[in-house]
């Protein structure tokens, strides 16, 4: 078993996805790999900004190679500026909007 993404016929990706962890758990695809990356890190900038989290179904896998890495790229560029927003100090690390 895999997981990895399948069309969904309307030119998105769906990808595969179980709530609870198999045993054993399935070899991801590198696919899968970015597109739970990418799922990860838009979850994560919603919870920095205080936004409402994404639902795992809205985020969309570009599918091509070149996208892919664009996508992510622009996610750590976001991710980076986020986290400069942060002075040193521990009551900076302990807000929970910005």
């Amino acid at each position: 078993m895999r997981w990895t993404l399948r069309s969904s016929g309307d030119g998105g990706w769906v990808p595969d996805w179980a709530d609870s962890e198999p045993d054993p758990t399935p070899v991801p695809t590198i696919a899968w790999l970015t597109w739970h990356i990418g799922w990860w890190w838009t979850v994560a900038i919603d919870h920095v900004g205080s936004r409402t989290p994404h639902d795992r179904a809205d985020i969309r896998w570009p599918g091509s190679g070149a996208a892919t890495i664009g996508w992510l790229r622009a996610l750590r560029t976001t991710w980076t500026t986020m986290l400069d927003r942060l002075a040193d100090t521990d009551a900076d690390l302990d807000r929970t909007t910005f």
